[in-house]
């Protein structure tokens, strides 16, 4: 089963995959890591799905997936830890408390583990998993949306709306675009070839120069924008929170199509989209499958209970899963409901693929691995 990356944020998996990822406990709160190159294709999915193993990471998670490196799981929670962990047994391998509260993904760059804080002084920590040593610390307004990596650092946003483009060598602020007092930003940046897109809370999709954050142009979507955008060579899929989705033609610069819902108070998820649809969910608990060049609807079904995490989308199956302690798995051309599983707790981060499994983060603190149930065990 062909599996599409539906998260920006795991382009960074397959930029760094490891061969291996070699936890060592050097104390209570340190640890090594040792990476190596490595470019496998993760190997199908296949349902039917059971739950392989849980993980208690004693705390709750951010909106975004785990970071999966080769047999391992980077997880961070709202408690300031980050853990790994096995991806075959669920075991932990080590866990670090950086202080504070972490709300956004954390990126791997090289062997440098880059961190948001969402309270505090200290809103980035470069922490280098090989040496098990503190790189560098910047001090300022917290960071509650994650790292969008680069080759060389990446992007990080403020909650005081300071768009910010960091080296990862010493962490030096390359350069800084600052949003008006009013403004807030709730999604990553993405980029988009040499543009850094930002969404704005006041529904403003802003384009910046990537190589020094100088202002490209601005369009006004005309609704609020919680939920990270995903683009496509062409087409930038914005979601909202008053029932409209809206695909932005991101060389013409202006609304492609444009879906507005019977629900204004209909807040959307962010999209998953492949080469020729778009799956996202609602807090009206609906997934919506979506043609992507054309912005017709295909199918919907109603499912347990508010749909906030982003869903993933593969040649013949959607997942998704609900604040309703469901996981679920459709057909991709009909909609049938092919398995669902009850879980314990709410499901509001996006989905992570690994290799062999999906990685569910569960609050208020499981990380949950589903594989495939072998024949034998089949019901």
């Amino acid at each position: 089963m062909k599996i599409f990356l539906v998260n920006s944020f795991l382009a960074l998996i397959f930029r760094t995959f490891p061969l291996f990822l070699f936890v060592l406990l050097t104390g209570c709160n340190t640890f090594l890591v040792n990476l190596e190159s490595d470019h496998r294709v993760l190997p199908p999915v296949n349902l039917p799905l059971h739950i392989d193993w849980k993980y208690n990471a004693r705390a709750g998670f951010g909106p975004d997936p785990p970071l999966i490196v080769g047999n391992n799981i980077i997880v961070s929670t709202r408690r300031g830890e980050v853990h790994v962990i096995a991806v075959d047994s669920g075991k932990r391998l080590a866990r670090k408390n950086f202080g504070d509260a972490i709300n956004g993904s954390v990126a791997l760059i090289d062997s440098t583990l880059v961190i948001p804080l969402a309270k505090g002084r200290r809103m980035l920590l470069a922490y280098d998993v090989q040496r098990g040593e503190m790189q560098w610390r910047i001090r300022g307004a917290p960071i509650e949306v994650g790292i969008t990596p680069l080759d060389d650092g990446g992007l990080f946003v403020t909650t005081d709306g300071m768009i910010n483009r960091f080296m990862i060598a010493d962490g030096e602020i390359v350069w800084q675009y600052g949003l008006s007092p009013q403004q807030r930003v709730y999604a990553r940046p993405i980029v988009h070839n040499h543009s850094v897109i930002i969404a704005v809370d006041n529904g403003e999709v802003i384009a910046l120069s990537l190589s020094d954050g100088s202002l490209q142009w601005i369009l006004d979507i005309g609704s609020p924008i919680y939920a990270t955008p995903q683009s496509n060579n062409e087409l930038l899929i914005v979601s909202t929170t008053q029932g409209r989705l809206v695909a932005v033609d991101i060389n013409e610069r202006n609304i492609r199509w444009d879906i507005t819902f019977h629900d204004n108070t209909l807040r959307l998820s962010t999209a998953a989209i492949d080469d020729k649809l778009i799956a996202i969910g609602g807090s009206d608990g609906i997934l919506r499958v979506i043609e992507l060049e054309t912005g017709e609807i295909q199918w919907e079904t109603q499912c347990s209970d508010a749909l906030v995490a982003q869903p993933i989308i593969t040649d013949t199956v959607i997942y998704t899963a609900s604040m309703g302690h469901l996981f679920y798995a459709f057909d991709r051309q009909t909609g049938e409901e092919l398995q669902a599983i009850e879980l314990r707790g709410r499901v509001k981060s996006s989905i992570g693929v690994s290799d062999g499994g999906l990685i569910l983060l569960s609050e208020p603190r499981d990380v949950i691995k589903l594989s495939t149930l072998h024949s034998e065990h089949e019901i």
